[in-house]
């Protein structure tokens, strides 16, 4: 999976990466997770990235995971892939999030799929 996720990185890296992230957060002792209830949450951590692809197309990912105090929980992946019009102004999509549950009988998973369309009102550029 590492080698998949870095061989991915690499290429998009030479190929129109626009951003290449690492997320990490520590909860709050007491904290629970809706998906698992009884049990406190400890980590996640996630990898995004963001790749343009030719002309208006881009790939938006986040590969992401949840820890217990002495495991791994869950891991899942979301991403979207469309195009821009207009400037960027509107966007047309295809969004996928999976998520898939460790150390469980239970083969199926929540999944979540869809094609939508964003409109940008309003777009601040930020100054460096």
């Amino acid at each position: 999976m590492i080698a998949f996720i870095l061989l991915i990185s690499f290429q998009a890296f030479s190929s129109g990466l626009s951003e290449l992230s690492i997320d990490y957060q520590k909860f709050i002792p007491g904290g629970r997770f809706l998906e698992l209830p009884n049990q406190p949450v400890n980590e996640s951590f996630a990898l995004n990235f963001n790749i343009d692809l030719a002309g208006p197309f881009y790939w938006e990912n986040k590969i992401h995971a949840l820890t217990l105090p002495n495991k791994f929980a869950w891991i899942g992946w979301d991403f979207e892939i469309g195009t821009r019009l207009f400037s960027d102004g509107l966007r047309i999509f295809y969004h996928h999030h999976s998520q898939h549950t460790l150390d469980t009988l239970d083969p199926s998973f929540p999944v979540q799929d869809a094609i939508g369309l964003k409109w940008i009102l309003m777009r601040k550029q930020h100054e460096d």
